[in-house]
């Protein structure tokens, strides 16, 4: 009797294993019988189908009404500029050209008139502004040019030895740093003029003088005979005359 109700026992065991195992490859958790006793034993029973949720819908785009039933906006009014006065200087400037060329294309008495009448009125404008000009500048020493320029003689001598003093110490220093390089030909007649003031800025102020030959002759009047034959340094300065 104890061998049959061991045995009973472990049959028991396998078979709950095998229901909890059926129970745990569905979807829904295992019930026990105990808790859902009323459905009694269902062996097999039909799945519920996966609820497939649809992804939600785009909103659908305002309808555009047509361009008949849109409203014309009203366009601002159109501003003219105005004209300038009869006569003053902007509508001589705009019109003056206008009268010349009808003169000139219909040279008729009334139309080379009104021309010279309206280069007259322009003249008189330009008189009376070149005599206001002249006082404002004569009566203003901000603006008076014989500030900077005198026009009275000694002044003006005064003026052009102070300007000859200080070029002369200006090109005392560009002497002392730079040279002058002197491309000139044998041919060339020019070059036999230029070669003498070379000598005396030379001279005066410092310059050192670096003769290059184009052709590799010396000039006739002997001057620079120190000179070097050119080998390219003419193609690299750009030099194409002399």
């Amino acid at each position: 009797m104890n061998r049959y109700c061991a045995f009973f026992a472990v049959l028991l065991t396998l078979w709950l294993q095998a229901v909890v195992a059926w129970g745990a490859d569905t979807d829904a958790p295992a019930v026990s019988y105990f808790t859902d006793k009323q459905r009694g034993w269902f062996w097999y029973e039909v799945q519920p189908e996966p609820v497939v949720k649809k992804p939600p819908e785009a909103p659908k785009p305002k309808p555009v009404p047509p361009t008949d039933s849109i409203k014309a906006q009203p366009k601002p009014p159109s501003v003219v500029p105005a004209e300038p006065a009869p006569l003053s200087s902007a509508w001589l400037r705009k019109n003056l050209e206008t009268y010349l060329n009808k003169a000139i294309d219909e040279p008729t008495h009334e139309n080379v008139a009104a021309f010279y009448y309206l280069q007259r009125a322009m003249m008189d404008k330009a008189e009376r502004f070149t005599n206001a000009a002249r006082y404002v500048v004569m009566s203003d020493p901000q603006l008076d040019e014989t500030v900077r320029r005198p026009v009275a003689t000694y002044a003006v001598n005064e003026a052009n030895h102070q300007a000859s003093v200080v070029a002369d110490k200006a090109l005392k220093d560009i002497a002392g740093l730079a040279g002058i390089l002197f491309f000139f030909r044998s041919d060339c007649r020019y070059c036999h003029v230029q070669a003498p003031i070379l000598g005396m800025l030379a001279n005066a102020y410092g310059f050192t003088i670096y003769p290059v030959s184009l052709d590799g002759l010396p000039m006739p009047n002997g001057l620079f005979g120190n000179f070097k034959t050119d080998q390219g340094q003419a193609a690299l300065l750009g030099v194409e005359r002399v």
